[in-house]
């Protein structure tokens, strides 16, 4: 080795390596390899784009029908979730518009049809990928479908909901950002559409809900902040609108709901002083009142929540329970004496009868006797002709109808799970009082189902649905209710262009290698490994042999090697180990022997050790600890003695091998704990929160000597606090969200000199924040959603001494990944999916590390385009200085990213007393070097037999120097390792510290 000075060694050192460039930092994130290039069965999950409320007293989602049409939302590849409408025939299915453009999804919802004049325009709410969800408009076609308002400016959204047609007007609940969630009206055009009346005053809500047209008025149900959700009433004008009852006295809500008309008068249920019973108004506030306390004392007779209420001969038919017969059918003619229970259906029990729906004359339910399990029954309205209609699945098995829907032909279709043939179509003929299977769908096996769902009648006779035949997906079908007539009708989604996911949650870099857990669709979740390149991108092992997993977990590097947990034949989860070899890979210890898993979870490598956590069965869950041999694989300690569990998670590294974790005790609650690899060794740091009561501590992060975490002490809320490992030094940093609300940091990262984390504060959301670990220093850094929106950041990582990775979410990206230097201006979204859809990029280790690994000059993470599946992605990132490997207690380095011609800055601290830092460069080792008996459990990160160079010594406890990078662009690619040996005065070798390595890469 021979020295050589810092000005010269980059131009000399740099040039001699001759490794090829990596390429110009690029924004666009890269796809590493389609582990899992299986076709996947596609699906357009032809949907209702209304909500789950009462539609025909039947709690099912329907297709809108106007007209000839049944419009719906379907999800297709390349344009996302839409709007489509058809007619049932042959090519007749149509994208109305693709609203969001591209990939992204507008995702209609809560269509409503409103005549406005001679035309007909069905309303609803859609997300255009920049004005977030707001009011839209449809005739039908591409270019009669237009954004009603924005009603809620820029890409916050109003969503616009639960409207009815009263007036020739939409009327509807919606939000513009200062009024809270009220009532509007729109005529179809931006001028006129406007907030009809803020009933609740401020910002707050007086959500509106359960528009309903009754003779010339228009009903609802809202809260003014002083009685309560009730009964509202307007004429269509702001005078006469109001509060037509309060059935509940107080500020309690009797939540009025299940809107029925019939005859003079309106029907609802609601939950008045009496409990949950049947109401009636004739629109005054006399004539509004209680049908019948069907369960005098206080209880419900009628639930408000799942009355399924329908009108039949000219009455109303629901479910009710008198407190003796359970719940039942009751019938109503709009008085007490005419409110009584039709039938007794289970005399042992309730019957609940659900899904009323009048077909071919007569009334449809389904109902659950005690013997026949819950199948489709029939009633014209008389105890004695309340009858099983049909047992379609034998003995006390049910068949559980649902989506009974009466067709233009006065037949009644729905789905129902046979004794064979899984869940497919059937149908009832009135006629013939038989029911039949009109075709079993999904025909792959003769259990397999259709699940299908929307089933929907149009007056032209055609009948269509959401089904699933096993081969195309769930896709539109259509039916006349025969078996020839009951086929697909278009497949939306067709299969060829997107794959099956091969990479699941856990990976992790080992000195230019990535392990992670893939799945290539043939063998099962299994170990696999990468050098950052397709063909060397290879299964290690296939643990659990043929099609099974073995679900490699926790993936931790130990060394140059890996520990995980998997499950194979004969054992299931535990702890394994590999090399990256077959023969290397291997089961560690079987924690709890037999058939039962020990179920690692959590590793942390701390040191020259790695904490987690596993039941052996006899001491519940415990911490754990391993060096990576069998015999020093062993629990930690028994912190809740006994089979009770400390549960202990969130390890972090405090220095000198020990490690803080939250565990929690049969006295303390959850809190803070410390261990220095010992049992004795391993104890509570502080009582945050006295008392049995928990603390709940997370996010450990380590800085500066200290660990930073997350807190709540009973009084100032979840906040961020530290630790020097002693109950004294312990202590709140700074109370974020003022009082007892809490901010709730995570995801803490250390960039630039300070900590990176998310937390909540009224008036800005949940954004990115700063800290130099005073409180005075703890700032909001970056608002990515201005306003009381939030960007929800997590995952932070920060990469090199330039760029913090991150995942976050806005309505016009999706949740993507994002980088930033630490300003507004710097922050980029590298989009995967386009538009408004997500890819959304997930964290390594089930969440206990970032979801961005450095290798390389690389940054990988986790995510899903769409059409691959979940896959590996990366970055490049250019100039970077990425440490590598494990510090001796005491040594450590860090450097700044090597940019052409600029300075690289090198900095680092020693426990040796009086040393000479020895700083060297030299090429990276895919396969470090152990230093033996000289440094035990240290590691040269350079090729000890290759070109590597002394390129300072310089003497102290704390040591800094700095190398230029010449501004050459052939160096742009080429990589190299730096790493300090601090020898004390005595001289080499008596006393050597070794430094973590930094893995550089030369770049922009």
């Amino acid at each position: 080795m021979r020295p050589c000075s810092p000005s010269a060694l980059v131009g000399a050192t740099l040039f001699g390596f001759g490794l090829s460039a990596a390429g110009l930092h690029a924004q666009t994130p890269k796809l590493l390899v389609d582990v899992n290039q299986t076709p996947l069965l596609t699906s357009s999950s032809p949907n209702s784009s209304r909500s789950s409320s009462n539609v025909g007293g039947n709690y099912r989602h329907q297709m809108l029908v106007n007209g000839p049409f049944a419009y719906f939302t379907a999800r297709n590849p390349k344009t996302g979730t839409e709007l489509y409408r058809t007619t049932g025939t042959p090519n007749s299915a149509v994208l109305i518009k693709d609203i969001n453009p591209g990939s992204g999804s507008s995702s209609p919802f809560y269509m409503h049809p409103v005549k406005i004049g001679t035309k007909t325009m069905i309303f609803f709410r859609a997300n255009d990928g920049k004005t977030g969800f707001e009011l839209w408009a449809t005739d039908g076609t591409a270019t009669g479908t237009k954004l009603v308002k924005d009603i809620r400016p820029g890409t916050s959204s109003s969503f616009p909901s639960l409207g009815a047609s009263f007036q020739g007007k939409l009327w509807f609940t919606g939000n513009d950002g200062v009024n809270g969630s009220e009532v509007w009206v729109s005529d179809g055009t931006s001028a006129g559409t406007k907030m009809f009346l803020n009933i609740r005053a401020g910002s707050l809500s007086s959500f509106p809900t359960n528009f309903t047209e009754f003779s010339g008025k228009l009903y609802f149900s809202a809260n003014d902040g002083k009685n309560g959700t009730e009964l509202w009433q307007s004429d269509g004008t702001v005078k006469g609108t109001i509060m037509l009852a309060n059935l509940r006295t107080g500020s309690s809500s009797s939540s009025p709901r299940q809107f029925n008309v019939l005859g003079k008068k309106l029907y609802f249920t609601a939950f008045g002083n009496s409990g949950g019973e049947l109401y009636s108004t004739d629109g005054t506030a006399k004539g509004t009142g209680i049908v019948k306390d069907i369960r005098p004392g206080g209880s419900s007779g009628v639930s408000t929540f799942s009355a399924y209420i329908a009108v039949y001969k000219g009455k109303l038919y629901f479910s009710a329970n008198d407190g003796t017969n359970g719940t039942e059918l009751w019938v109503s003619d709009g008085t007490s004496a005419g409110t009584t229970m039709v039938k007794n259906i289970n005399p042992t029990s309730s019957s609940s009868p659900r899904y009323m729906t009048e077909a071919g004359g007569l009334l449809f339910f389904t109902a659950f006797d005690g013997t026949n399990g819950t199948e489709l029954w029939m009633s014209d309205g008389t105890s004695k002709n309340t009858l099983l209609a049909a047992n379609i699945r034998s003995g006390s098995s049910s068949s559980s109808p649902l989506y009974l829907t009466a067709t233009a032909k006065k037949m009644l279709l729905f789905r129902a799970t046979g004794d064979t043939l899984g869940t497919e179509l059937y149908k009832f003929d009135p006629a013939t009082k038989k029911a039949s299977l009109v075709k079993d769908i999904n025909a792959s096996t003769s259990t397999s189902s259709s699940f299908l769902s929307s089933l929907t009648a149009l007056p032209t006779g055609f009948n269509v649905m959401s089904a699933n035949d096993g081969k195309s997906g769930t896709e539109l079908w259509v039916s006349d209710a025969t078996t020839a007539g009951t086929k697909l009708l278009v497949d939306l989604s067709p299969p060829g262009g997107n794959t099956a996911s091969g990479f699941n949650n856990y990976m992790e870099p080992v000195f230019g290698r990535l392990f992670f857990n893939g799945n290539d669709g043939k063998n099962g979740f299994e170990l696999w490994t990468s050098d950052g390149t397709a063909t060397g991108t290879k299964m290690v092992k296939d643990l659990f042999v043929g099609t099974s997993s073995s679900n490699p977990q926790y993936i931790t590097r130990l060394g140059n090697k890996v520990i995980f947990r998997a499950r194979s034949a004969g054992f299931d989860d535990e702890v394994w180990m590999s090399d990256g070899t077959a023969a290397g890979t291997k089961l560690l210890k079987d924690i709890r022997p037999g058939t039962s898993s020990s179920s690692p979870r959590y590793f942390t490598r701390i040191g020259n050790l790695i904490f987690f956590y596993a039941n052996d069965g006899t001491t519940g869950w415990e911490p754990w600890i391993t060096d990576g041999t069998t015999a020093g694989t062993k629990l930690l300690k028994d912190i809740r003695t006994g089979s009770g569990s400390s549960s202990p998670v969130f390890y972090a590294a405090l220095g000198n091998g020990k490690a803080v974790f939250r565990a929690g005790d049969a006295t303390s609650g959850t809190e803070l704990w410390i261990s220095d690899g010992t049992t004795a060794g391993t104890k509570l740091v502080k009582d945050i929160r006295p008392g049995s009561l928990s603390s709940f501590p997370s996010g450990m992060t380590s800085w500066k000597g200290k660990v930073y975490f997350q807190a709540n002490d009973g009084t100032n809320g979840s906040e961020l606090w530290v630790t020097d490992g002693t109950s004294a030094g312990t202590k709140m940093v700074a109370n974020i969200q003022a009082g007892s609300s809490s901010s709730s940091p995570s995801s803490l990262a250390v960039f630039q000199g300070k900590l990176w984390f998310r937390a909540f504060k009224t008036g800005s959301g949940s954004e990115l924040w700063s800290s130099d670990g005073t409180s005075a220093g703890t700032k909001l850094a970056i608002d990515l959603v201005p306003g009381s929106s939030s960007s929800s950041p997590s995952y932070l990582a920060a990469v090199g001494s330039r760029r913090l990775y991150f995942r976050s979410f806005d309505s016009t990206t999706g949740t993507e990944p994002r980088s930033t230097d630490g300003t507004l201006a710097g922050t980029k979204v590298h989009q995967i999916r386009s538009g408004s859809s997500s890819s959304f990029p997930f964290a390594t280790q089930g969440g206990l590390r970032p979801a961005f690994v450095a290798m390389n000059g690389r940054t990988y993470f986790g995510a899903n385009d769409g059409i691959k599946g979940s896959e590996i992605w990366y970055i490049e990132n250019g100039a970077t200085a990425i440490s590598i490997g494990d510090a001796m207690d005491g040594t450590a380095m860090t450097a700044t990213d090597p940019v052409l011609g600029k300075n690289i800055a090198i900095a680092g601290v020693t426990s040796v007393t009086n040393p000479l830092n020895v700083v060297c460069l030299g090429v990276p080792d895919s396969q470090p070097k152990s230093l033996g008996t000289f440094v035990p459990g240290s590691y040269a990160y350079f090729q000890l037999t290759n070109f590597f160079i002394i390129i300072g010594n310089i003497p102290g406890k704390a040591f800094a120097t700095v190398l230029g990078v010449p501004n050459d662009p052939t160096l742009i690619g080429d990589t190299a390792v730096l790493q300090v040996y601090a020898l004390d005065a005595k001289g080499f070798p008596a006393k050597t510290q070794v430094s973590n390595g930094v893995h550089i890469t030369m770049g922009k």
